[in-house]
Order: C-alpha cells, then structure tokens, then sequence
C-alpha cells in the first residue's frame, strides 16, 4: 500500500505544469516570413508578462516553459498591425500550435509636404 502511494505522488510530482506555444509570422499581403518580430504572453487575468521570444528568420517561434493557463498573445513589429487571439495553455492540451500568424502591414505610404519657396533647404541656410 506504501509502495502504491509513493508510486501515486512521483507520478504526480513529474507530471508536465508547463507547456508551449509554438507558430509562424507572415507577411498578409506577400506572404514572406517576418523576422525578429516580438511575441509576448501576458496572463489574461491581469495582463502580467509571462514570456516572451522573437522570430527566428523564417518566422518561426517557440515560446517554452508556459504555465498553464489562459493568454493574451501578442505580437509587436513596426510596420504592421498587432494581433492578440486569446490562447489557453492546459494538461490536456500542453502543446499549443498557432500555425501560420498573417500579419497585416500598416498603410505606410508617406505624404508629400508641399513646396514652399524655389529654393532647397541647404541653399536657404547658407
């Protein structure tokens, strides 16, 4: 009977608290990976940091060691929208696999500014 209950309580001592969040970032409009983009968890509940990790070069990423639980995903690059789908982490389901992340890019077509005046900057300071 001992025996049973420590079998019991190393199973349980050993059993996986963790699991991981795994996914690929691309480009909405071209389809190409975005690398070195910042994937950040914050704890639903409280909006705590939890972890955090960039995209590799063909913007893969893994973010290990998750406790368990639910997420706010987000992922932060200049030049394109952020995202943040809500993700639960559980015993039952340790490895959470994002597929494929599209990013929208940001509209960033620049304004002209209007011409004032005939001459360049550099002749106007001299």
């Amino acid at each position: 009977m001992l025996l049973l209950l420590a079998a019991t309580l190393s199973s349980q001592a050993q059993s996986p608290r963790y699991g991981k969040v795994t996914g690929k970032l691309l480009d909405a409009d071209t389809h190409e990976p975005i690398p070195n983009a910042h994937i950040v968890l914050l704890r639903a509940s409280d909006k705590a940091l939890i972890s955090s990790t960039t995209t590799r070069s063909d913007g893969t990423f893994v973010v290990s060691k998750v406790p368990f639980g639910q997420y706010s995903f987000r992922t932060t690059i200049l030049g394109y929208r952020s995202h943040y789908p809500r993700i639960d982490v559980q015993a039952k389901q340790p490895s959470v696999a994002l597929g494929t992340v599209a990013l929208q890019p940001l509209n960033t077509q620049l304004a002209t500014a209007p011409t004032v005046g005939s001459q360049s900057l550099l002749a106007a300071a001299r």
